[in-house]
């Protein structure tokens, strides 16, 4: 079986984390980011996976990278529940909730994750001769002038003294950077919440003559500049820093050293991380195949799954030959689902499912939906052909028993029965996948008729196919996790 040889990238990934900076340093207006900063956080993760490998302290980072950005993707639900279904008089509170709960959560996963990769570039610096992460301000000495008298020179020896200790007990560049860090994540926490405690504060709630809510877009004003102006000075703290380390090549030789020596060698462990990848992927990818209607919108539109199954394919090509297969799918569904919701967007601008059937427009309309959800259906159909004829080649490829054979136990008949453990489920997956496809034109069939519980079958068996390829993808990788892989081409 063929495995793939890692490489090392130019930096170890330090750049990914410098475009990290550029979308973690913005400030929040209450729970709405412009820049989201899950963006950044999913460029942190990509950026320490290869430092993660040689240090456990920044694998940690990493992994608490990882919860902050699902608790910020979380945050996208939240808006559509909060300009969705809360009515405008609950909308303050709410607001304030929402901000509070979601950067408290910032809180209790960012300020760990940043520690534990400042330590780790610590602990790498000292025994890896990181000058620019272990730098610290030096004390240089100098001389009394000839003419003081005594008096001067006792006073001069104490003013070297004390600026020597202060030399001594001065922070590294991490140390500095790192403080710097916690302030910046603190206030980017506490500031977007501050404004919103006005919601506490109307007629309703207290005996205040005056309403401070009415000057909420002020005090959210406020907020943003001084968050603009501590953002702004993390930003270029954080580029002077990283920009430090790179520069530093002793060191990131070092690194790059220790990794060949420690990482590279093992080919499992690439082969490991790419079935990880692709389990992810095809995951989310599924769970976002799932139609959520909502004011006759589909608020989770398929060009997302579309896109992250592609992504899937892409990673796949050098192992597998069907990821052509999947990503003519993928873009074929992508843009099958793009036309239909701009089709049912000028179709929800004009007329009413109601019109379907007395307006020739409206009937052209839905027509021209109806057809394009075909579309979308056939190319679902084919991308879940796909993913499971790629999920098949992953567990007859990665998975079996590859030790030599005794008397008692044959590795080529128990390879054969594991490999139809993994692959028999597939038939059901595909089976809930085909039928959950097919309820998207069938939920347009039945708008003239009003038939309302198409959505709650479309929904069921979405999610049902979605855990059921979970399922599927978390026994293949345990599998191989599990010792059923041994040995290499």
């Amino acid at each position: 079986m063929s495995l793939k040889q890692g490489k090392i990238r130019k930096n170890l990934g330090i750049g990914c984390i410098i475009a990290s900076s550029f979308f973690l340093f913005n400030p929040d207006i209450a729970i709405i980011d412009v820049i989201p900063d899950v963006f950044g956080y999913l460029l942190m993760i990509v950026g320490l996976t290869q430092l993660a490998e040689i240090n456990e302290k920044i694998a940690d980072a990493r992994e608490g990278f990882k919860k902050a950005a699902i608790c910020n993707a979380i945050k996208f639900g939240l808006i559509v529940v909060l300009f969705g279904l809360v009515t405008p008089r609950e909308m303050p509170v709410s607001m304030l909730l929402f901000t509070f709960v979601m950067n408290i959560f910032d809180l209790i996963y960012v300020v760990p994750a940043y520690l534990n990769l400042f330590g780790g570039l610590m602990y790498l610096g000292e025994r890896l001769d990181g000058d620019f992460v272990l730098a610290r301000k030096r004390f240089a000495a100098r001389t009394c002038p000839e003419n003081a008298d005594e008096a001067q020179k006792a006073a001069f020896v104490k003013r070297e003294y004390r600026r020597k200790m202060r030399c001594e007990r001065a922070l590294s560049n991490s140390e500095k950077f790192q403080r710097a860090t916690i302030i910046f994540v603190l206030f980017k926490a506490v500031t977007p919440v501050l404004p919103e405690f006005t919601s506490l504060l109307n007629y309703e709630y207290s005996d205040s003559l005056v309403n401070y809510y009415d000057f909420i877009y002020l005090f959210r004003s406020f907020a943003v500049i001084l968050m603009f102006v501590i953002g702004g000075i993390w930003l270029i703290s954080s580029l002077r820093y990283y920009f430090g380390v790179i520069k530093d090549q002793v060191f990131i030789n070092a690194l790059k050293e220790k990794y060949a020596a420690e990482v590279l060698p093992n080919k499992e462990h690439f082969m490991k991380k790419f079935v990880k990848m692709i389990r992810t992927l095809f995951i989310c990818a599924a769970f976002f195949c799932t139609n959520l209607y909502f004011d006759e919108y589909n608020i989770v539109p398929s060009v997302i799954a579309a896109v992250l199954f592609a992504l899937a394919a892409f990673t796949a090509r050098e192992y597998t030959p069907k990821w052509k297969f999947c990503l003519a799918g993928s873009v074929l569904l992508g843009i099958s689902s793009l036309t239909l919701e701009f089709s049912r967007a000028s179709f929800n601008t004009d007329f009413i499912r109601e019109q379907i059937l007395r307006n020739p427009a409206a009937y052209e309309a839905w027509e021209r939906m109806f057809v394009l959800s075909c579309a979308e259906g056939v190319a679902t159909i084919l991308v879940i052909i796909s993913v499971l004829l790629i999920t098949k080649d992953i567990a007859k490829k990665y998975t079996g028993y590859f030790m030599p054979g005794t008397d008692a136990f044959d590795p080529e008949r128990a390879t054969k029965e594991l490999h139809g453990e993994l692959c028999r489920p597939l038939v059901v997956t595909g089976i809930f996948g085909v039928l959950s496809a097919i309820c998207v034109p069938f939920y347009f069939f039945a708008m003239p008729i009003r038939f309302e519980a198409v959505w709650f079958f479309d929904l069921v068996l979405s999610f049902i196919f979605a855990f059921c390829l979970m399922q599927n993808l978390l026994d293949i990788t345990r599998n191989i996790n599990y010792g059923h892989f041994i040995g290499s081409e």
